[in-house]
C-alpha cells in the first residue's frame, strides 16, 4: 500500500506545511493521519525564501521551530467541498 508509512508516524503529532500550488492534495492526504496539520501563511513564512542559506533542510528546521514555539503563521484552509467548489467556478 502506497500510503502504509502515513500510518507508522508516532502519535501525538503537529505538523506545518508551507502552501503551494499543490497543498490541498497533500493536506487532505495527511490531515487523517496528524493530530493537528498546519498550513503556514505564504507571504508571513517568505522570512525562509529570503534567507541567503536556502535548502529543504533548513526550511523544515525554521518551520519545526516555528511550530515548537508557537509562531507558526497559520493560514485558513477550507474544507474539501469549498475548494471543489472554487475549483469549478474558476476552471469552467
Amino acid at each position: 500500500m502506497k500510503d502504509a508509512w502515513a500510518g507508522t508516524i508516532p502519535s501525538p503529532w503537529i505538523r506545518g506545511i508551507e502552501a503551494t500550488l499543490f497543498t490541498g492534495w497533500v493536506y487532505d492526504f495527511l490531515e487523517p493521519y496528524a493530530d493537528e496539520l498546519k498550513v503556514g501563511h505564504s507571504y508571513m513564512l517568505r522570512a525562509i525564501c529570503a534567507s541567503k542559506k536556502k535548502n529543504d533542510r533548513l526550511d523544515a528546521r525554521k518551520i519545526t521551530d516555528a511550530l515548537r514555539c508557537d509562531w507558526f503563521p497559520s493560514c485558513y484552509m477550507a474544507p474539501v467541498e469549498v475548494r471543489e467548489l472554487r475549483r469549478v467556478v474558476i476552471f469552467s
